[in-house]
């Protein structure tokens, strides 16, 4: 796990990375935000290692297991329960000192999501970045959401997406939307909507 800013801020921001990947890789997204003036203190877990079905069972990082292409569909994916006890533990910790923002990317925006619905009042906001919301039963609430997606997305099409945009919505979530000309990764104008969102978090 990788740890940036300091351990006393008020606000935690524990961020997510996605399938097969690492903390190193959202490493240089919490340095830039930090740099922008976004002092919190940044978490970057590190997901289990399993074997992925969709993968033809390779082990890689993965904070739950892909059975089929219609992923956004499954429901009670193995090993999602098993990640929100490590996100739990994480946010516990950061409630401590504050408040906590979850930002995740791919998969990890996926767990942030589901994370923070089953923790009503528990996590300030969420920075879901090319993910989507994974079905489960989830409460009403007003969490505050940030939404980006790449129209050109082939890993997770942007109608997974959108779908999730409008169950957000049905919960009854604050959400900001945001397109982009993307395929499935991040780019500068994402980075810069995300820092003005945060800013306005309060």
């Amino acid at each position: 796990m990788i740890e940036i800013g300091a351990p006393d801020a008020q606000t935690t921001a524990i961020v997510l990375h996605g399938l097969g990947a690492s903390s190193a890789d959202l490493e240089p997204l919490a340095r830039e935000l930090h740099a922008r003036g976004l002092e919190f203190r940044y978490c970057l877990p590190d997901a289990p290692l399993r074997a992925v079905t969709i993968n033809n069972g390779y082990v890689m990082p993965a904070w739950y297991d892909i059975r089929g292409a219609d992923f956004a569909r499954e429901r009670a994916a193995a090993g999602l329960e098993e990640s929100r006890a490590i996100m739990d533990a994480l946010i516990d910790r950061g409630r401590e000192t504050g408040t906590v923002v979850l930002i995740g990317f791919s998969q990890g925006a996926v767990l942030a999501l589901h994370t923070a619905l089953k923790r009503p009042g528990d996590v300030l906001a969420v920075a879901a970045l090319s993910g989507y919301l994974p079905p489960d039963d989830y409460a009403a609430q007003r969490l505050r959401v940030f939404q980006s997606h790449g129209i050109y997305d082939d890993i997770i099409p942007i109608a997974a997406a959108r779908a999730s945009h409008d169950a957000l919505h049905e919960l009854g979530c604050e959400i900001e939307w945001r397109e982009y000309a993307l395929g499935h990764h991040l780019s500068e104008e994402v980075i810069d909507d995300l820092a003005q969102w945060l800013r306005r978090l309060g």
